[in-house]
């Protein structure tokens, strides 16, 4: 058994109440994987909002909100790294709903096909 497995099955052996983020991390650090910024508890973080504001917000650890942010994605370090992700999603959404509309006209019925004699 590769080295990488041994290693595996021995934190999977291992858990004993340990929380769900410690064992991931242990598991990403086994793969050399960059461990997810995670805030400090209080720690003011920046937010993309429905309408694509950047929103400033205190990060609770345990609180369902601040965690579900984390848990999505949308939760960042600097005004500037959220930026970023909102033109990224601007991006997205638009090309998006692009392909949505030329998807819509190809399926469509052309008129000579819905012309009755």
């Amino acid at each position: 058994m590769p080295n990488k497995e041994k290693a595996l099955l021995h934190i999977l052996r291992h858990l004993n109440g340990k929380c769900v983020e410690e064992v991931a991390d242990h598991i990403l650090a086994l793969f050399n994987e960059p461990q997810r910024w995670k805030p400090a508890e209080q720690q003011e973080v920046y937010k993309v909002s429905d309408c694509g504001e950047i929103r400033a917000a205190t990060f609770r650890h345990g609180e369902p909100h601040s965690e579900a942010l984390w848990a999505f994605g949308n939760c960042f370090k600097s005004m500037k790294d959220a930026a970023r992700a909102r033109d990224a999603i601007e991006h997205l959404l638009i090309n998006f709903h692009t392909q949505q509309v030329k998807l819509l006209h190809q399926s469509a019925p052309s008129p000579i096909e819905t012309h009755t004699l």
